[in-house]
This record gives C-alpha cells, structure tokens and sequence, in this order.
C-alpha cells in the first residue's frame, strides 16, 4: 500500500494543483460593446450581402467584418423611419410601448434604458454622432450628438456644458460629418474613456442619410460607371390594390417620391436638378444614376471611416475583448418600385444589414437567416455584457445564436 501511494502522489499533486489553477483563474473581462449605426444604409449597398452593387466594391471594410463575423440575412426594423427606429434600439421596446411613432418622437433621459443598465454593471458609455431622438442623450456618460438630422459640411455637435440643453455646442469647421464623427469618436477612445471599465460607444453616422453630400475627395467614385438597376424600377407587378392604385391607376402620381417623373410633389429628377433628356424614361434612367452615385459615395466615405476605426481598435490592443456590430436604423429604397424612400412596407425598406464580430464567442465567416427585430439588440447586448435585460424590455437576446449559429427551437418565424 504505500508503494502504490509513492507512485500516484504526484500526479494527484499536479491534479489538485490543475484544479486550484482553475478555480484562480479570472474570468474573461466583460466585453467592450461598439454598435456602429449609419442613416438609410439599405444592405444592398453592403458588398457583403451579394446583391447588385457588390462587384462595385464600395463596402471593403464593412466587407472584412463580415467575414471576420457573423452576417445576418434577416434583420428588420419595426419602424423603418429614423426616429421610431432609434428609440427601439434604445429602449428594447416597440413603438406602441415607447411611444415613439414618427419623426417628432423622444426618447426622455429616464426613458434610455440600455446606457442606464450598462451603467450599472459598471460600463462606461458614449454616443457620438447622429442621436436624432429630440430628448439629451443624459443617460449616457459622454455624449457628442448632432443636433436633429445634422449637416453634412461644417457639422455642430451638441455636447454636455453649463448651459441647458440643446444650448452647448461645438463645431467641426471644415469637415465633412462621416470624417467629424470618426475623429470624435477616436478622441474619446484615446482621452474620454476611463481604460478601468468595459465601454459601449455607440457611434452613428449621418451618411448616406439623403441628399447625399459627399466629401468632395469622391467626386470621381463611379465617375464613369452605369449603376445596375433593379427591375422594378421600371416593372411593377401587382403593385398596391386599387386602395392605392385608384381606379385607372389616378393615384399613382401621388404615392410617395419617385426616380422618375411619375410623382410630381418630389422626384429625383427635379432634386437633383437633372438636366432635359428627350424622353421620360431619359430623364428617370439619369436621375438613378445620379442618385446612385451620391448615395455610393456617401457610402464609400462610411466605409473608409469604418476602415479607419477598425484599423485604431486593432493597434491600440482594444481588438480582442470588443464586440463591433455595424447595421443601419433602416432600410432604404435605392430605385425599387419607382420609390426613392423607406416610408413603405416593402422588404428593401424594413432589412438592415446586421455584422457583428467577436471572435470569442462568435466563428468568423458565419450567416444566418434567422429573423431579428430591432428590439432585440439591447436585450442582445446586456446579456453579452452579462446583464439581464429588465422587464420593461420586449425583445429577446440573440447572443446564443451568435454563439451557435442555431436559432433555438421556439426562436420567432414571422
């Protein structure tokens, strides 16, 4: 017997020691939450989601993350206008509970629910860029916000001061908004943020919100390109009931804004100043093209800033512990039955793209189908930060899809 002993006992030493090791070992630090939002920046735009403008490249860097994370096919807006949009996400909450049900809605300091519950777990928090929710964004530690849809050159920013709100301003003289946000939000990484607590920075472009003022360093993008056009920009099976037709199609001059000349309160044809063409269809097929080249190039310039931050998030050793999802408030219609809008229950404008990448917890190169709505990223994000989400929300968390790919068994179909 104590032969045997002599020769187990260092192995049940090495065991008990593996075992003490263990249970010392600290747990993985709570995550750092990016959540990178930009205006009417419809997933067809996004290289990485195949369709028409994918071989234009105009989205490399938003691309990469794709493939460095998940891409999901199905993510909708509940709402697909900006503000009704924006509260869901921050609230968790529908728009018949918010309350939030068009452009004039708020979302009351008491009201922002997930800055509050990060907060309380101990999360830093930051909103930068286009907020868009009428209400100060005071729940949040430190906020840089443009004041409603902002401008695009020379762009003001409302900030926390002595004054009240929405009195405290600072402005970015010079500069295009997509560049103004970045350099905001990589100043309150490198000298804002407190390096001792997880963060979430919520940063949110302007661009491509319309008319599509782009910095003047991508005139030339596309210059000498012909945009592909959907086939419903000139076909429109079964389109609307005679509720919306009229008898005789007599409404159609009154549905909404059109590429062409078909409605004649707001088309792109007289937006955009087109020129004289021959025909109606001249005039239609040049107001797309113009149109599409503003809007890629805004596009392009939010890529480009995308790239930039990625490229500080990876040098700065910030990287590794953050969760980065970049999505849209919404939808857009890019010429897709005539509209040049989000304002209709059609597919283009409810789905927004939606990457996420976190490579701890997340396989790179992963796509779902599985449908989300907009109130789910708050529930999403607390419970990535370890956070139960509160009653008040009525999303739910997608992060054991994120973890496994699977939609688990009761997940939502409809």
């Amino acid at each position: 017997m104590p032969r045997v002993r002599s020769v187990f006992a260092p192995f049940l030493a090495l065991a008990a020691f593996a075992a003490v090791a263990r249970a010392a070992a600290p747990a993985p630090a709570r995550p750092n939450i990016v959540y990178i939002m930009s205006d009417d920046h419809a997933a067809t735009a996004d290289g990485a989601y195949g369709g028409r403008f994918a071989k234009l490249n105009p989205t490399p860097a938003i691309d990469r993350l794709a493939r460095e994370g998940m891409l999901f096919e199905n993510v909708f807006a509940t709402n697909s206008i900006c503000t009704p949009s924006r509260a869901c996400v921050i609230t968790g909450q529908y728009n018949h509970i918010n309350r939030v049900y068009d452009l004039n809605g708020r979302i009351d300091p008491a009201q922002q629910t997930l800055p509050h519950e990060l907060k309380r777990a101990g999360y830093q928090t930051a909103m930068i860029g286009k907020w868009h929710l009428a209400a100060e964004p005071a729940a949040f530690d430190h906020y840089c916000v443009l004041p409603g849809q902002g401008k695009y050159f020379d762009p003001d920013f409302l900030v926390r001061g002595a004054k009240p709100w929405p009195q405290n301003t600072i402005t970015r003289a010079g500069q295009h908004v997509t560049d103004a946000t970045l350099d905001l939000v990589l100043e309150w990484l490198k000298s804002g943020r407190d390096p001792a607590k997880p963060f979430l920075l919520m940063y949110h472009n302007k661009a491509p919100h319309d008319l599509y003022e782009f910095a003047p360093r991508y005139a030339d993008y596309l210059k000498d390109v012909d945009i592909p056009e959907p086939e419903s920009l000139w076909h429109q099976p079964r389109f609307g009931s005679i509720a919306t037709r009229g008898h005789d199609d007599e409404l159609l001059p009154y549905l909404g804004t059109s590429v062409g000349l078909r409605t004649p309160r707001r088309n792109y044809v007289k937006e955009l100043g087109i020129a004289p063409q021959p025909t109606a269809d001249a005039s239609k097929r040049a107001a797309y093209q113009e149109y599409l080249k503003r809007y890629l190039r805004c596009v392009k310039g939010v890529d480009d800033s995308f790239g930039q931050f990625m490229d500080y998030l990876r040098t700065s050793g910030l990287l590794e512990n953050t969760i980065v999802i970049y999505t849209s408030d919404q939808g857009m219609m890019l010429g897709e039955h005539d509209y040049v809008d989000k304002r209709w229950m059609y597919e283009e404008s409810a789905r927004m793209p939606f990457i996420v990448r976190f490579p701890r917890a997340i396989r790179p190169g992963s796509r779902t189908n599985a449908i989300v709505e907009n109130v789910d990223f708050a529930p999403t994000l607390l419970d990535f930060a370890g956070v139960a989400a509160p009653a008040s929300m009525q999303g739910r968390s997608f992060k054991p899809l994120c973890e496994t790919g699977r939609e688990p068994p009761d997940w939502k179909q409809a």
